[in-house]
């Protein structure tokens, strides 16, 4: 077998053009870069967790080791601070970058020691960097700016490289400027900084009546402000301050030594390199972010603390949730999203389960855990009212994206997998008939990635009109245009518009959306009905049908009786929404004991 040069990432610095190479990914190759890597003598590593078998047993692996790693980490941060946080607290401030890094750690390990052992991986380029530099100041700082970037995961790979003497290494110098920065503490406008006065005044407004019982953050203001009046609450604005960014401390760093037994070799490195990668907020900047939730105006004692996404990445709130809860406060975390409770797995919904002292749903209950609670979402309500179709409208198509570098495990797809997905995009527009065709409208992701979907699709296409999240025609607007609305993937967007009855075609590949067998039931009757399809031919298909009169088909009546029951589990609403809400939380504030 020929000797080859490894590829890790995109970024062409690393790469050697005259020689036999292989890429590590199909990360490494953009769509737009794609009249360079063509030409390039190589051959692209298929990706470990293509066999969908494998992923789900590794997740089982990998979760039973976040929770030995876990309590690990637990010990050296009490040590560290001098405190005697519990396994909930500290599970609750850097749980979710604990539960993220290890899994993206065990990609990217699995990927490179699988490359060597299969190949005859001769030598690579590795950067050289300031370790300092591929420290997240924060979990925002580390969703935002480090596991999707190319420098980062270069740097990742470089250091399982380095654990094989069999590779020749050829270091390169590259320039500060490419290396990355510190998440900027957030500059704001005149009309920023007048929203968060007016913020304060309305808080401390509140606070002068009466005690705030009730902490609400990141919820839909309308609904929580009745819930609120109805609650005998002044209505609160609550918001997180900016973190600064903190000096690292690498003398103190290089001395921790995370303690658990293993000869696993990936669990001995993982071991030796999350210290050198637990972001600031953790260790440097724990002591001064407490001391800064302490002083805060913020409510002292509240009987409950609810949110629908500050749990993961606002570490201001985390940390103070966290102290509050140890406390007696309780508190309550809403699904925020789809996926939860229909995905076979969801390492964010188990992480959310587990901190929470109730847990409500968008109408799903889970066997495995007795606190959640089915209720009407009130970000559904918030936005069923806002969707009507236009009998005369054209489709549209609803496209998702993700990271090149796999990050946090859930059933999708993810990382190699996407560019499975945009083929399937293409086969669905490219089954419908010329005339439907002409009436597509594409909305691409919010985020580029860096797959480049949209040019890929536009050579294969011709898409004239297109829709995009950047330009100034917002979504409810785009599927107010539409006739149809089309799902691709198993998140928010199709409940959203299941729960307004807008009319809905949903498809996608069932291997890479794996449902858990409580929902699969649920799932098949959108199926039997027409809704849901498993390939894009047959939603091309069904959508050749039915586009004369879509009407007639969406409001069959059997039709609407099983949407009806699917919203009921998993998009629920209700007009009644308020004195379901209130009776709950009164319970909740009521009850002395912790629900956990």
């Amino acid at each position: 077998m020929n000797n080859k040069f490894l590829v890790t990432t995109a970024d062409e610095r690393s790469w050697a053009k005259d020689k036999s190479t292989l890429f590590l990914g199909e990360w490494c190759k953009r769509f737009s870069k794609k009249n360079k890597w063509e030409n390039i003598d190589s051959i692209t590593m298929p990706y470990h967790w293509s066999d969908y078998s494998k992923f789900n047993q590794d997740h089982k692996y990998l979760d039973t080791l976040y929770e030995k790693v876990l309590r690990s980490v637990v010990k050296c941060l009490n040590d560290l601070h001098d405190i005697n946080g519990s396994v909930r607290y500290w599970r609750t401030i850097i749980g979710p970058w604990l539960y993220y890094f290890v899994q993206i750690f065990y990609d990217r390990w699995k990927m490179i020691t699988s490359t060597i052992s299969e190949y005859n991986i001769a030598e690579t380029i590795i950067f050289e960097l300031d370790s300092k530099d591929m420290i997240a100041n924060d979990m925002s700082d580390f969703n935002d700016a480090r596991y999707g970037s190319d420098i980062w995961n270069h740097w990742i790979y470089g250091e399982i490289i380095k654990q094989h003497s069999s590779v020749d290494i050829t270091y390169l110098k590259i320039l500060n400027k490419t290396i990355l920065n510190k998440k900027k503490v957030s500059s704001y406008s005149t009309k920023d900084y007048s929203l968060k006065l007016l913020k304060y005044f309305i808080n401390k407004l509140a606070s002068s009546f009466k005690k705030i019982d009730y902490f609400f953050i990141n919820f839909p203001k309308i609904q929580q402000w009745n819930l609120e009046i109805s609650l005998k609450q002044f209505p609160t604005s609550w918001y997180s301050p900016s973190i600064k960014n903190y000096k690292l401390d690498m003398h103190k760093r290089n001395n921790i030594k995370l303690e658990m037994r293993t000869d696993n070799k990936f669990e001995t490195l993982l071991l030796d390199i999350i210290p050198k990668q637990i972001p600031a907020s953790y260790l440097e900047g724990y002591l001064p972010i407490l001391n800064l939730t302490r002083k805060i105006d913020w409510p002292k004692n509240p009987k409950v603390i609810l949110t629908y996404s500050s749990h993961n990445k606002d570490d201001f709130f985390k940390i103070w949730a966290a102290e509050k809860s140890r406390d007696g406060s309780k508190l309550v975390i809403n699904q925020h999203g789809g996926h939860l409770g229909t995905g076979k797995i969801n390492s964010h919904e188990d992480h959310e389960i587990k901190i929470s002292d109730q847990y409500f749903t968008w109408g799903w209950n889970s066997k495995k855990y007795s606190i959640t609670k089915s209720m009407p979402s009130l970000n559904l309500i918030s936005k069923s009212r806002n969707f009507t179709p236009n009998p005369k409208g054209k489709m549209l198509l609803v496209l998702s994206s993700c990271p090149r570098y796999s990050t946090w495990m859930y059933s999708s797809f993810f990382s190699s997998h996407f560019t499975s997905y945009v083929d399937d995009q293409i086969k669905f527009i490219s089954s419908l008939s010329e005339e439907i065709q002409k009436q597509v409208k594409i909305r691409y992701y919010i985020k580029n990635h860096g797959w480049d979907e949209k040019a890929q699709i536009n050579q294969k296409l011709n898409i004239k009109e297109e829709e995009s999240p950047k330009n100034k025609l917002n979504i409810k607007k785009s599927i107010n245009q539409s006739r149809l609305y089309v799902a691709t993937y198993n998140a928010t967007t199709f409940l959203e518009v299941l729960a307004a009855n807008f009319p809905t075609i949903i498809f996608w590949n069932p291997v890479s959306w794996e449902l858990r067998d409580e929902a699969k039931q649920d799932f098949d009757k959108l199926h039997e009905v027409g809704i849901l399809h498993y390939t894009p031919q047959s939603a091309a298909k069904k959508i050749e049908i039915i586009w004369n009169d879509i009407e007639s088909w969406w409001f069959d009546p059997e039709l609407q009786r099983i949407k009806n029951q699917f919203c009921e589990k998993y998009a629920r609403t209700s007009s009644s929404w308020l004195p379901q809400w209130k009776k709950e939380l009164t319970m909740i504030s009521k009850d002395k004991d912790k629900f956990l």
